[in-house]
C-alpha cells in the first residue's frame, strides 16, 4: 500500500506542476 500511496502522490505532484505551468 505504501508504494501505491507514493505513486499517487507522485502523479498528483506532476498534475499540479502541469497546471502551474
Amino acid at each position: 500500500m505504501s508504494a501505491f500511496s507514493r505513486s499517487l502522490s507522485s502523479k498528483r505532484k506532476v498534475m499540479v506542476g502541469c497546471t502551474r505551468l
